[in-house]
């Protein structure tokens, strides 16, 4: 994900058994994490001639964030389970980890998870049997650390291992097909999270930080995060309440309104389509002469006001968002009779408006007039686009017809593309649902040849496959599937990309600005609708 730098402050570690597949992996997402610009501890690469192993196992077991390279191997070595106690003993392990279970591991079943009991319960009882056999115990203090080291992961290793089972930590396959992205993704949104919580709370930035400022940090923040909790809860608790009020007035004034303006006039014409009629008839006027001003005649009142045919314009579509297009018919339309024995015949060529008599106009002269009308109102709807778009056009210049409004279907082929995507927003754990559709951005348009598909910034829907609040500082989770991008013609087009899945302690936010990267398009033909 880019956007996201992590503060150099923090502390990011590897914790591994050396030799095997765990190797090669471990190499992999060090170089990984070191072109992202993550800046990574490792033994092999940081534990210095003569310096304290202990000691660098401890500092890892109070480490910002911890990558967790879990193999056979790993739940077999005292070095990497002293690791893991450490880091289960300073709190917030389940925030802090980021494990990679390869696949020879086998935990997943309650069984399996007693093997490791057994195994560690051996070797105790093994080192226990070798001490009683020595006939003096005076010079075995530093074998007594190692009888208390194996009783201690003996007695915690069915708990460790059911927290590593909990976690969904993708199958090697995965991260290394998706070159370790989604490592990369949480371990820098939880490091910035973080950091900006650290700031909040006064933490100093010094690198490692002890065990105390570990344990004090850990305390404000679920303070905090039940404080904030109790009143979101209630809101929660409210609001289908007040959603449900809000549509029953709604109805309820909707169906009065109905009630009340729905009664036809003596013509047999409601009120609600004189205003209608009377509203196209003005825009056809208008459009027709836009230096004339045109009256504003309403049905209920009998009050006339000159104004503009751009306030008229803007008023009008503001309140009527139904105004017939352009290109269609209006066998009901009519013209205003200006006098009580004339209607209006109107010149398209010179803008004049001349008067003729009732018996004049004819089917042939209501015709041409059918005629004019639609091609001028295409040209008024083609004026607002241009004036929308900040073209230099403005509507007494337009000398466009309404053939230019047509359109052609294009057969299109897209190759295979890899598009960037956007957040627009942050997309929270505690204020999604599941099966709720969200919306980001692709950042670059997409063509075949010299015809755009695709805008900049076009749309990318998004679907919610997770979402569990977090109650309480209780485990949330978060999930997010994107589906589709959406072409200028409306199309969508489908998009494959892993799905993104979070599951931790506390509330999970995927933040405004972040990046996906390697979104695929994969090769499609369409057909495009393309204005000519």
């Amino acid at each position: 994900m880019k956007g996201m730098t992590p503060e150099t402050d923090h502390s990011i570690y590897i914790s591994h058994a050396w030799g095997g597949v765990s190797e090669e992996v471990v190499q992999e997402i060090y170089n990984r994490c070191r072109k992202t610009g993550l800046n990574i501890i490792m033994d092999r690469q940081d534990l210095g001639y003569r310096e304290s192993i202990t000691s660098f196992m401890e500092n890892l077991g109070q480490a910002d964030a911890i990558i967790l390279v879990v193999s056979n191997k790993y739940l077999h070595s005292e070095y990497c389970m002293f690791e893991l106690l450490q880091i289960y003993e300073n709190k917030n392990m389940i925030q802090r980890i980021f494990p990679i279970v390869l696949d020879e591991v086998s935990i997943a079943k309650s069984a399996e998870r007693l093997e490791l009991v057994r195994y560690w319960e051996n070797e105790t009882d093994h080192l226990e049997s070798k001490i009683r056999e020595l006939k003096n115990l005076s010079y075995i203090e530093g074998i007594t650390d190692d009888l208390n080291l194996y009783q201690k992961i003996r007695n915690n290793i069915a708990n460790l291992t059911r927290i590593l089972k909990d976690i969904n930590t993708l199958n090697i396959r995965l991260h290394k097909e998706n070159d370790y992205n989604d490592l990369i993704f949480a371990i820098e949104s939880y490091l910035e999270k973080s950091h900006l919580e650290d700031q909040a709370e006064g933490v100093p930035s010094s690198g490692v930080r002890s065990a105390q400022q570990l344990h004090e940090t850990a305390a404000a923040r679920e303070s905090e995060n039940l404080t904030s909790k109790k009143w979101w809860t209630k809101i929660f608790r409210i609001l289908p309440y007040v959603v449900i009020s809000l549509l029953l007035s709604v109805g309820v004034y909707r169906w009065f309104v109905q009630r009340e303006n729905g009664k036809p006039d003596p013509e047999g014409i409601s009120s609600e389509q004189k205003v209608l009629r009377s509203r196209d008839n003005r825009v056809e006027l208008s459009a027709l002469n836009p230096d004339r001003q045109v009256p504003d005649t309403d049905p209920d009142n009998q009050s006339v006001n000159s104004r503009s045919f751009v306030d008229q314009s803007y008023e009008i579509a503001q309140a009527d968002k139904n105004i017939v297009p352009p290109s269609a018919s209006r066998p009901d339309s009519k013209l205003h009779k200006l006098t009580g024995k004339e209607s209006e015949n109107i010149n398209l060529d010179s803008g004049a408006i001349k008067s003729t008599q009732p018996g004049e106009s004819g089917s042939s002269g209501e015709k041409q007039l059918s005629k004019n009308l639609d091609e001028t109102s295409a040209n008024v709807f083609l004026n607002k686009q241009r004036h929308i778009s900040g073209s230099e056009n403005t509507l007494p210049d337009v000398k466009l017809n309404k053939e230019s409004v047509d359109s052609r279907i294009e057969n299109l082929y897209l190759p295979e593309s890899l598009i960037t995507v956007r957040f627009t927003h942050d997309i929270s754990s505690n204020m999604v649902e599941e099966g709720e559709l969200v919306y980001l951005t692709a950042e670059k348009p997409i063509w075949s040849g010299k015809h755009m598909v695709t805008e900049q910034n076009a749309r990318v829907r998004a679907k919610i496959i997770d979402a569990k609040a977090s109650q309480q500082g209780g485990r949330g989770s978060l999930g997010i599937r994107i589906e589709a991008i959406e072409t200028l013609d409306g199309q969508w087009l489908e998009l494959n990309y892993h799905d993104i899945l979070e599951k931790r302690r506390g509330e999970i936010v995927f933040s405004k600005g972040s990046v996906l990267e390697n979104v695929k398009l994969e090769p499609i033909t369409i057909n495009l609708k393309i204005l000519n």
